[in-house]
């Protein structure tokens, strides 16, 4: 089905990116509070979480560890990299730098492909031909950060996914309109895909909601926006290298200004940014603003997790009993610190809390879906951004 043009599609997936800093003397409190942020994320009912790789910096250096540790703290939300610089995982092809082969062979491996021209066995040990374990899920998650329209159009015709972020390449060193810029990226890039406009694009913007931040934080939030607003100007560098501005304000300004956004009319994916150096609680208060009402604004329903709870219980009644003893159960407090009656105790208070949330969230979700259709039919009576 075609995409109506000139009309924002209602958000379908909202995540964040964080890269997770630090502080060089006492770097466990850094990744701890990177983990607290996921945590959040999940509880928010954010679809995922990705983390950028930050070489000789203060931030994460391996995501991939990042994410096993994340893996153990949560259930639902999807969890990746934005970007794995592959020139750096393997110093030994540095011929292979600046061409696409190595993306290719990556995915081929992924998808299944042949690797090694021997499989059997070899005395007691046993070989195959392709990467293991091998699964065909993970070949339709592969996604490329694509800079340039060349970039992009490769993605497409390899049949991946698109993200593209708050930096691409200018043509030419007076192009300036970012949004529009990035509209035709993406149009490239899907006119090459065998999936057409069906075919997968997540947008990446710094986003910075001051709904609930204090007087403090919203001065230091005017203060970055600030200090790095010079830079969108116009394109750097030989490469021509252009920066989006950053979108700070209420939810309801932030939201009006991405509706009017060339590049946010053609996605329904986004993975905003978390600024790199702010304090835990400011990451807090973003995360929160944006699952609350950010996201809300944009047409987007939270995934709240239930079936971990659902498990946890089951996991509670088999605890108790394997280890209640054989014969009639003694009696006991009903708010005892362990046993059966606990688990009750439990499941009792998780269904009141389900059947609110319900109500709760049924009301939300009207209120969202009315302010969506009135958002999108004053959208289809603007012009479309050229």
């Amino acid at each position: 089905m075609p995409r109506p043009v000139g009309v924002p599609l209602p958000l379908r997936t909202l995540g964040f990116l964080t890269v997770g800093s630090f502080d060089g003397a006492d770097p466990r409190a850094g990744h701890e509070s990177t983990l607290e942020v996921i945590e959040l994320g999940e509880r928010l009912g954010f679809d995922g979480a990705w983390l950028r790789h930050r070489h000789l910096q203060y931030g994460i250096s391996s995501p991939v560890a990042v994410m096993a540790a994340a893996t153990r703290r949560t259930s639902r939300i999807e969890l990746g990299t934005a970007v794995t610089p592959l020139g750096r995982e393997n110093p030994l092809r540095l011929a292979e730098d600046l061409t696409y082969e190595r993306v290719t062979r990556l995915v081929a491996l992924i998808r299944g492909e042949v690797a090694s021209p021997f499989s059997g066995t070899v005395g007691i040990e046993e070989f195959s031909d392709r990467v293991q374990p091998h699964s065909p899920g993970p070949a339709d998650r592969i996604w490329f950060g694509a800079a340039s329209p060349g970039s992009a159009r490769w993605a497409g015709e390899q049949g991946l996914s698109l993200l593209t972020s708050s930096v691409l390449k200018a043509p030419t060193p007076d192009d300036t309109d970012f949004a529009a810029l990035q509209a035709a990226q993406i149009a490239t890039f899907r006119a090459a895909h065998p999936a057409g406009d069906r075919a997968r694009v997540s947008q990446g913007l710094v986003v910075i909601p001051t709904d609930t931040a204090t007087a403090e934080q919203r001065a230091r939030y005017a203060a970055y926006v600030e200090a790095r607003t010079p830079r969108t100007a116009r394109p750097r560098g030989p490469a021509n290298m252009l920066f989006a501005p950053d979108v700070l304000g209420s939810s309801a300004q932030i939201a009006e200004t991405l509706i009017a956004h060339a590049g946010f009319r053609a996605v329904d994916e986004v993975v905003f940014a978390l600024p790199f150096g702010f304090e835990h609680a400011d990451h807090v208060q973003i995360l929160t603003d944006m699952a609350t009402r950010l996201g809300p604004a944009l047409g987007w329903s939270p995934r709240l997790r239930r079936r971990g709870t659902v498990a946890a219980q089951r996991r509670c009644r088999r605890r108790d009993r394997r280890a209640r003893p054989a014969g009639p159960r003694p009696p006991g407090p009903r708010d005892g610190p362990v046993g059966r009656d606990r688990c009750y105790l439990i499941s009792s208070v998780n269904r009141r809390r389900r059947a609110t949330t319900s109500r709760a969230t049924s009301t939300s979700s009207r209120c969202s879906t009315n302010a969506w259709a009135r958002i999108r039919a004053r959208a289809s009576t603007e012009p479309t951004p050229s």
